[in-house]
């Protein structure tokens, strides 16, 4: 089994060798966008936390004067980031995947390579036993540090989240009991707005994610406001899919039909994430999600791009509850799909539209 196993993550023969040559930190068609995480910004929360702004270069009219977004690249030296400094989205997201190829070729190389330990003991963007340590270091969440100092967060968009505390927090107000505030905090207000630009200047529609779980069917976010599409804009949505812990998700109303066992991904949840995107312009003209909810219901949303609840925080919660609750779909049975959550500790319910 052990040798089965080594031989699966050969660097070459292997299949996780051939699987890795084959994928891209970030998959840009048209005007979608497919990462694992999310845009570096959102790594860190912390209201003391203060980004760094993204100035465009001369003749790049593509860029806003008041873009406020950083596009980090944390394998780079700082004088080597400063020199990228108002890089367009699109140089970025080659660069990113630039790095990748050149890091697997590394560990291609290298792969049999004697070492004096393992680069897991000491970790960094650099090591010189491991020539490819760029790539693993920036597929984890923190720098490794002094047991004596906070972790420091590693800006990427394979660890970075949409999700905080098992919800889209960055993207509403916080609630006190049953009075929630009308504004974003500044560091919400910021992020929200980096990632709107940042979309806009790269004519992104979506972004498609995984990380981190979701309970049982993916999160949609709209960052565009209820009266864009009167402004003429197109709709900007990121869709987080990552349904590892299905199983777990309880329901609020008792609406379930058959409660699932408790771990993982359940017995009967399911979710497909269908675009419709033309393939001369790149547009994308209807997003929805469809399968099975943990508790065997089938469901079926609506057109996410176009639907008037669902990605936001819902206005009339469900009675008897404080918490806040966020729509994840709406209906083809004029029903809302709605989820509230604290860490992994999923709730859903199913109400009538209001």
């Amino acid at each position: 089994v052990l040798q089965s196993y080594l031989d699966s993550c050969h660097a070459i023969h292997g299949e996780m060798g051939r699987y890795l040559s084959q994928g891209q930190l970030a998959l840009s068609l048209g005007q979608l966008l497919v990462v694992h995480g999310a845009l570096p910004w959102m790594a860190n929360t912390s209201t003391s936390t203060t980004t760094a702004n993204h100035h465009p270069q001369k003749g790049q009219q593509q860029q806003r004067d008041h873009c406020q977004y950083h596009l980090s690249m944390p394998w780079l030296s700082p004088d080597e980031q400063r020199q990228n400094d108002g890089i367009l989205p699109s140089e970025w997201i080659h660069a990113l995947n630039n790095f990748s190829t050149s890091q697997l070729e590394q560990w291609r190389l290298h792969f049999d390579d004697p070492t004096d330990g393992a680069w897991a003991t000491v970790g960094g963007f650099q090591s010189p036993d491991t020539p490819y340590a760029g790539l693993l270091q920036y597929g984890m969440g923190w720098l490794p540090n002094d047991s004596n100092k906070e972790k420091e967060r590693i800006p990427t968009i394979v660890y970075s989240s949409w999700v905080q505390n098992g919800m889209p927090r960055q993207f509403f107000s916080t609630t006190d009991g049953n009075k929630q505030r009308n504004h974003l905090s500044l560091v919400q207000a910021r992020q929200k707005e980096q990632t709107r630009q940042f979309m806009e200047d790269a004519q992104l529609q979506v972004i498609l994610t995984g990380h981190q779980p979701q309970g049982d069917l993916p999160t949609p976010i709209r960052l565009d406001d209820n009266d864009a599409a009167n402004d003429g804009e197109p709709p900007k949505l990121i869709l987080a899919c990552d349904t590892s812990y299905s199983g777990d998700v309880q329901w609020f109303y008792n609406n379930s039909t058959d409660q699932d066992v408790v771990g993982g991904r359940g017995s009967h949840a399911v979710a497909e994430v269908l675009l419709d995107q033309c393939v001369d312009t790149g547009s994308i003209q209807t997003v929805m999600h469809h399968g099975v909810l943990s508790n065997g219901q089938a469901f079926e949303s609506t057109n996410l791009l176009s639907a008037e609840h669902a990605g936001r925080l819902v206005s009339v919660p469900p009675p008897d509850t404080k918490r806040p609750w966020w729509v994840k779909a709406e209906l083809n049975d004029d029903r809302l799909l709605l989820s509230t959550a604290e860490g992994y500790n999923v709730v859903n319910a199913i109400v009538p539209t209001y």
